[in-house]
């Protein structure tokens, strides 16, 4: 700091200086030297100090005050300080490498995809210091979930380097929901969407059926913790359509114990899901038969020639992959027994 100095203090003869006992603090740095007496002037006084000053080995005390100290006296007391020189002394910085404590306030933090600069509690002692009139921080590997590094410098007072480090934990990711209500269309559907912080497999398909969709969590985040979850999701089966027709609406003519084919009958004009197609019949004379495969039976006996028999059939596609069963409407279909 700069300080006031007091050249002209008169040494009694006792070789007390009487400016010792007025000076509002002393530095122990020297003692006073070179050879005054009641009769020496300010001039001959700083004279003498320089001299002495200019020996080895032969300090001085300087008797002072600082600025602000100067500034705050009264009038008198200014003027008993007014015959002044400034001098500045530089006390040199302490290394406290080997004592310096540093350590984060809060041990870890939650990634937040931005640099994080924890704060510190930096000691000498018991003595807490302030970063910016004591120390300087610097940050590296501190974005990224991981450990990252804090290196302090001291300054001021205080001269070395300390450093601590801090956990920067992953930042939990929600489990995204399956969609819902997905039914097969022929093209390929998303079940589970992708997001910032993971990855993500198996989560679109063409086919009706039940999925698992693998998320990968990226180096930052994580799922409860851990690297990677699942999802199950689902497309459903699309409802086909099967549409069947009479051949003909006048009686078709049969002789008893014989049979006639389906394609002779009726005809399936639609098969959406394209699935195996079978045939049964819901009304009609117990002595005429409808196989699975459509083939119409007459009995030898029990029908009378001549007579036309109106039978009701109906068709099923068979689920697929990808479709549910599907069932006709009832044709009706007329049988003349020859």
């Amino acid at each position: 700091a700069k300080n006031k100095f007091f050249p002209d203090a008169k040494q009694a003869t006792s070789g007390t200086d009487t400016a010792a006992k007025d000076a509002p603090f002393v530095f122990s740095l020297t003692e006073f030297s070179g050879a005054t007496d009641a009769s020496n002037d300010a001039a001959a006084v700083e004279a003498a100090n320089i001299a002495a000053a200019n020996k080895a080995n032969a300090p001085r005390t300087i008797f002072g005050v600082d600025d602000e100290e100067y500034a705050s006296m009264s009038a008198a007391g200014q003027r008993l300080w007014s015959n002044v020189a400034s001098i500045t002394i530089k006390v040199p910085a302490v290394d406290v490498t080997d004592t310096v404590s540093v350590a984060p306030e809060k041990p870890s933090y939650t990634y937040t995809g931005k640099p994080i600069e924890a704060k510190l509690v930096v000691k000498v002692g018991d003595t807490v210091l302030t970063e910016g009139a004591d120390y300087a921080v610097s940050y590296s590997n501190n974005t990224n979930a991981g450990t990252a590094n804090a290196v302090v410098t001291l300054t001021g007072a205080y001269t070395g380097t300390a450093s601590a480090t801090f956990a920067i934990d992953k930042a939990d990711i929600a489990l995204p929901k399956a969609k819902t209500g997905l039914v097969y269309n022929g093209k390929a559907q998303t079940g589970v969407a992708a997001g910032a912080g993971y990855t993500v497999k198996g989560n679109s398909a063409t086919n009706a059926g039940d999925y698992t969709a693998t998320l990968t969590a990226d180096a930052n985040h994580a799922f409860a913790g851990k690297a990677t979850a699942t999802v199950k999701w689902s497309i459903a089966k699309a409802n086909g359509a099967i549409t069947l027709k009479a051949k003909s609406k006048k009686a078709i003519g049969v002789k008893a114990g014989k049979s006639l084919k389906a394609a002779k009958a009726y005809k399936v004009t639609a098969n959406t899901s394209k699935g195996k197609v079978t045939y049964k019949k819901t009304k009609g004379n117990k002595k005429i038969t409808v196989a699975a495969n459509g083939k119409i039976k007459l009995a030898k006996k029990g029908l009378k020639k001549g007579k036309t028999y109106t039978i009701k059939v109906k068709a099923t596609s068979a689920a697929t992959t990808n479709y549910n069963e599907a069932v006709s409407k009832v044709v009706t279909v007329k049988i003349k027994v020859k």
